[in-house]
């Protein structure tokens, strides 16, 4: 596609006319130049970059043939399933990075963290990158946002050091199949005021969550929290 005569942009926008996706017609011509304005501007920063280049876009693992990916903890051994966004080859030729693309807001997103195992993707993203590049080596990964909403910025996950990508997924992958094999999915209340099924939990539900850490039962549950 040619986007600097925006080309592969209008293509897109006319199938989804066709479909019938857009709602009111102001709003859709605003939304069509907002949204060729941030794929502009990706564009050219991807343009600019001298020492990695995109390889891959959504490369897929796990699925209907797609390589298979595992990951083994003492609870098992775990088939991964997803895809990538785009995978870039450092100008070394030996080394990668993954970019996850966001639409929305930064909120709660920081470097090199996994926000106590609830922002899994990037060490799962990396691990996988092992088994679908033989002989590359993951390095880092990113979250890139699209939009003013993000204020088109970034945040990062350093991979070279393994642990930093294998411990989050031991942690939380052994976790999750003990809470499932024992039906122990305790309400933790970390985040009620965001949560739309609020009212289903009644009031109190923080107080709950609190006295529930005090369950040996669920202790490794919220051991997670000490993930970074």
């Amino acid at each position: 596609c040619d986007w600097s005569s925006d080309v592969c942009s209008s293509d897109l926008f006319t199938k989804l006319e066709k479909e019938g996706v857009p709602g009111s017609p102001a709003l859709w011509q605003w939304s069509r130049f907002i949204i060729r304005k941030d794929l502009e501007r990706e564009l050219k920063k991807v343009l600019k970059e001298k020492e990695w280049t995109p390889v891959d876009f959504e490369k897929a693992f796990g699925r209907e043939g797609q390589p298979e990916v595992s990951f083994t903890t003492s609870a098992g051994t775990f088939r991964l399933e997803g895809f990538m966004d785009r995978v870039d080859l450092k100008d070394d030729g030996k080394s990668l990075r993954v970019v996850d693309y966001k639409s929305g807001t930064k909120e709660g997103f920081k470097n090199d963290s996994v926000k106590e195992g609830t922002k899994i993707q990037m060490p799962l993203y990396l691990w996988a990158c092992r088994t679908l590049y033989p002989g590359k080596a993951p390095e880092q990964a990113v979250y890139e946002f699209l939009t003013a909403k993000g204020g088109y910025g970034e945040t990062t996950f350093d991979a070279k050091d393994p642990a930093k990508v294998e411990e989050p997924l031991k942690a939380l992958l052994a976790t999750a199949a003990e809470a499932v094999e024992q039906g122990l999915f305790p309400a933790a209340a970390k985040a009620c005021e965001r949560c739309d099924y609020r009212t289903l939990c009644g009031p109190g539900a923080e107080k709950r969550g609190e006295r529930k850490k005090e369950d040996q039962k669920v202790g490794n549950y919220f051991k997670l929290e000490e993930l970074p």
